[in-house]
């Protein structure tokens, strides 16, 4: 019998998500509080990886920005500022969800698709 380790505690995650017409370009270094199960920390968006089209296809890699005003889907890098208890959406489907709030208003939300060591 060999248990497997579903999640941990991180400060690095790679999450897919779904914009939300943000008021501003979100690029590298935009600044967030991430809000996941049932805590809020501040965090970064360390890395934009992929834009995807409706079907969820790699439409651009690494790209510059994702532009305003307009919903996207995506796939992220974000960074916390303090270690976070984090679980995949592929084993827990509840617990693998996330928010990204700036000011008061959602920016987007999306889903743990990876779980990195801390750093």
């Amino acid at each position: 019998y060999q248990r497997r380790v579903h999640g941990g505690v991180t400060n690095r995650i790679t999450v897919q998500l779904i914009t939300f017409k943000p008021s501003r370009p979100i690029t590298p270094g935009y600044n967030v509080v991430l809000h996941c199960h049932v805590i809020g920390v501040p965090a970064t968006i360390s890395k934009l990886v992929a834009l995807l089209d409706k079907s969820l296809n790699v439409v651009q890699k690494k790209p510059k920005c994702i532009a305003k005003d307009k919903s996207y889907n995506c796939i992220v890098e974000v960074t916390t500022m303090k270690p976070i208890c984090a679980e995949l959406f592929a084993d827990f489907k509840s617990l693998g969800r996330v928010m990204l709030r700036e000011s008061g208003d959602t920016v987007a939300a999306g889903i743990i698709k990876e779980i990195h060591a801390i750093s």
